[in-house]
């Protein structure tokens, strides 16, 4: 029966209904009206995690009686109560402590179930312990990619704002109007980098919904080629727009489409390997409810498993250059849209992303 009653434990994946349903499941084999369960902190600390039965309030003896027992490390009876410590290997992780009625005591064949339960209860609640553990390193690992990225991101920015307010204070010391424009450009530059970039990232939080506007989705796309022309030229790489005027103005979120066009273009300046490379932009009506857009490229294409993690949180094929968020944040900009992004790539042919949105946002 101990056996049965220890897979139930292992099965269960909360620590307050493990806690709750090992003491119903004793109480009834060893005849006892009350029950606690207390966990370890650190520093020879407990609490009281559950209790079972009439009059659960803990007497203050009883805890006490309850830390001394853990500190032993040995089961024992004392004043009548039955203390079983709960540890898994050299690990203390609590003690139960079971209370019969006024007048009654147990027999050594209910010490004996009682420990053999606390027994199995202790290896269910160190495997939930190290799972919480785990959990606790994974988020941790995860906040520290995030703030890692953010901080990179960051520092482009500011490494650009710092430039410009440079070429800025030049200008003004010595009138020399070519400084104060590309200073003032930059300046620019460096805000609207900011602007989104934060945008991105609120577009990474659960209360993430666009703010549908009318636009043209051809003015997105020349935006894009425009902000990005000094790169694409330096690159050597023809940044093309290919677009229907047919299609007129849509519904959507400017900012955000806008964010999701750039990070596709950028991602393709770092797949293209050729000469000549090109990048085309392009935006078509797809039926009557619907329109695409595209970036394609002729550059070195994906492989097999990039492929299939390429829409992964903090996956990158950039190294220290990528975040890896910017495809995930691409994702969620179109499923904002209820829309969808799909892509083709072959190694060596380059790689084509399609978006394809409604015309009309739907109605809350």
């Amino acid at each position: 029966a101990a056996g049965e009653i220890g897979r139930i434990y292992r099965s269960l994946s909360d620590k307050k209904t493990l806690a709750d349903f090992f003491l119903e499941s004793v109480l009834p084999f060893i005849h006892a009206e009350r029950g606690y369960l207390f966990l370890a902190g650190g520093k020879d600390q407990i609490w009281l995690e559950s209790s079972s039965g009439p009059a659960a309030d803990c007497p203050p003896s009883v805890e006490a009686a309850a830390k001394d027992f853990l500190k032993q490390g040995k089961p024992g009876l004392k004043d009548g109560s039955l203390y079983a410590p709960l540890v898994a290997g050299s690990a203390p992780l609590g003690t139960a402590c079971f209370l019969k009625a006024p007048g009654g005591s147990f027999s050594a064949e209910e010490v004996e179930i009682a420990f053999e339960l606390a027994s199995q209860m202790s290896g269910a609640l160190r495997n939930l312990i190290l799972h919480e553990e785990n959990l606790k390193m994974e988020r941790l690992a995860a906040v520290g990619e995030t703030l890692s990225m953010v901080m990179h991101e960051i520092k482009n920015i500011i490494q650009i704002a710092k430039l410009s307010d440079e070429l800025i204070r030049r200008g003004l010391k010595t009138n020399n109007e070519k400084f104060l424009t590309h200073g003032l450009d930059g300046a620019a530059r460096a805000l609207k980098e900011m602007d989104g970039f934060v945008w991105d990232m609120l577009s990474l939080t659960k209360d993430y919904a666009v703010e549908p506007q009318r636009i043209h989705p051809a003015e997105i796309l020349a935006e894009v080629r425009q902000d990005l022309a000094d790169k694409a030229g330096g690159l050597g790489i023809a940044l093309e727009v290919e677009a229907d005027e047919t299609l007129g103005n849509v519904e959507g979120d400017r900012r955000s489409l806008y964010r999701a066009v750039l990070n596709l273009v950028q991602n393709a300046f770092e797949a293209c390997d050729k000469d000549p490379s090109w990048i085309r932009m392009g935006v078509h009506p797809a039926g009557a409810e619907h329109y695409q857009i595209s970036v394609a490229d002729n550059g070195k294409g994906m492989s097999a498993e990039v492929r299939a993690k390429i829409f992964q949180a903090f996956f990158s094929t950039k190294g220290r250059k990528g975040n890896g968020l910017g495809l995930m944040i691409v994702e969620r900009t179109c499923k904002a849209h209820h829309g969808r992004i799909e892509f083709e790539s072959e190694p060596g042919r380059g790689t084509t992303f399609t978006i394809t949105l409604p015309r009309r946002l739907p109605r809350a």
